[in-house]
């Protein structure tokens, strides 16, 4: 069974640092530098689960067969789904709703979410409310002929984009 880091703090240092560079000066190099520490980074997802994830004696929460996972998203003017990252803790906690959770994902993590043929998101996006870093599936797809993403077995079912702000 595959567990989940839910509620854990997060600092992306050097993501942020990378992404500044690149929104000041976007050049191939750091394009390819945001695209390394973005790959490599640990992102917080808010998220609500039915039904709601129980630690074990560890602590450590557990997917439970059939559980529902239900990421949250915005709406592109175009009514695309994306999956909201955020990279630090406190910019997360900004938008957390009662009921939510903080999830940890990865790269790869988005690409089992979104790479599904039945996925219902078109990609996700970091920071939405500052940042604003749009990575599409084809974006990602780009990515993944240039890397080795490892898919891991377990994901849960994803449920219904959730309704958010137009961006």
């Amino acid at each position: 069974m595959r567990t989940l880091l839910i509620d854990q703090n997060v600092s992306n240092t050097d993501l942020i640092i990378s992404l500044k560079i690149m929104q000041g000066n976007p050049t191939p190099e750091s394009q390819n530098e945001f695209i390394n520490q973005m790959i490599h980074a640990r992102f917080l997802c808010l998220a609500t689960f039915d039904p709601e994830p129980i630690p074990n004696e560890k602590g450590e929460y557990e997917i439970a067969e059939g559980m529902k996972l239900l990421m949250n998203s915005v709406a592109s003017e175009d009514k695309k789904a994306f999956i909201v990252a955020f990279t630090e803790t406190k910019e997360a906690m900004k938008q957390k709703k009662e009921k939510e959770h903080t999830i940890i994902t990865t790269y790869p993590d988005f690409c089992n979410m979104v790479l599904q043929e039945d996925s219902p998101y078109s990609g996700f996006v970091i920071n939405p409310y500052s940042e604003n870093i749009v990575v599409t599936r084809e974006i990602m797809l780009s990515i993944n002929q240039h890397i080795r993403v490892v898919k891991r077995p377990g994901t849960p079912k994803m449920g219904q984009p959730g309704s958010g702000p137009m961006m």
